[in-house]
């Protein structure tokens, strides 16, 4: 948000602290919230991470990911890749039928990563600063 969403830091902060807690809102037992841990495979070190929701009200039931990170020593070695499909692998097990997820525009090495995995454009927002 803040590096590509031109949101200020303390309002990105907030924004990111709420929809965290929403979406935890009964903590690690919140259903059809999941979160994962990204490992390096050598050294089995925590690199990373990726959490989804599943939102079985809609037709076809979808998941969304809300987050997926990898730590910036590691970038650039297939992790994202890899952790990529993991989830699509979960989600096919909960029976859904698509994945959906937001990616700002300027964030070209993620969206190269989903388009390279087969994900469209689905919105776009543009805008255009006047000040």
């Amino acid at each position: 948000m803040i590096d590509f969403g031109k949101v200020d830091p303390d309002e990105a902060r907030a924004k990111a602290e709420a929809d965290t807690a929403h979406l935890f809102r009964h903590g690690r037992q919140t259903e059809n919230v999941y979160l994962f841990a990204v490992e390096e495979e050598e050294s089995e070190a925590t690199v990373g991470m990726v959490f989804f929701a599943s939102l079985r009200r809609a037709t076809p039931q979808v998941a969304f990911i809300y987050g997926i990170e990898i730590d910036e020593l590691f970038r650039g070695q297939g992790l994202g890749r890899a952790a990529m499909l993991a989830v699509e692998e979960k989600v096919r097990d909960l029976g859904h039928g698509e994945i959906r997820l937001n990616v700002f525009g300027g964030n070209e090495p993620a969206r190269a990563l989903y388009r390279s995995l087969g994900y469209e454009d689905v919105d776009v927002t543009m805008m255009k600063s006047l000040v």
